[in-house]
């Protein structure tokens, strides 16, 4: 009785070592911020969201969600596609000397919603969301329908 009382209580004791050393380990997800867009009286029920996580590389990834968003023929009769752009701001809020950069398209699906995911090194910076007749476009060619800034770290 007495050994068997032992090995429970060594197996018991190994137990919470085993739980405090992997406790200890244990590391939690970054948590992101969530930055409402505005939108433009060309598209009023349009909606959307920029969450920014920042990474373990010194990067932040930006996953850029949007929702009620007509498709772009709509908002501007030559546009086919929407455009995510990034500008880099200075720490005053202004636009950096730098131009905007094109993060990719949002393709609207038939519940008039999109998302896009990407990374970048800044920590200040405005996003918007242009309609344009072409996605390939080096600067945005057409008023935006959302926007938002983030400021970061």
């Amino acid at each position: 009785m007495f050994r068997a009382r032992t090995i429970l209580a060594s197996t018991f004791a190994i137990g919470l070592a085993g739980a405090a050393v992997g406790c200890s380990t244990f590391k939690s997800e970054p948590a992101s911020d969530t930055f409402p867009m505005s939108s433009a009286e060309k598209a009023p029920a349009a909606k959307g969201t920029v969450a920014v996580t920042p990474s373990s590389t010194g990067n932040n990834t930006v996953k850029i969600s949007v929702e009620h968003l007509a498709p772009p023929y709509r908002v501007r009769s030559d546009a086919n596609t929407y455009v995510a752009w990034l500008t880099p701001l200075e720490s005053n809020g202004k636009p950096a000397h730098q131009e905007a950069i094109n993060l990719g398209t949002l393709q609207v699906n038939d519940q008039e919603s999109a998302s896009l995911s990407t990374s970048t090194p800044f920590n200040r910076f405005e996003i918007t969301v242009t309609p344009e007749a072409d996605a390939a476009i080096t600067q945005p060619t057409g008023d935006p329908v959302l926007r938002t800034q983030v400021h970061g770290q």
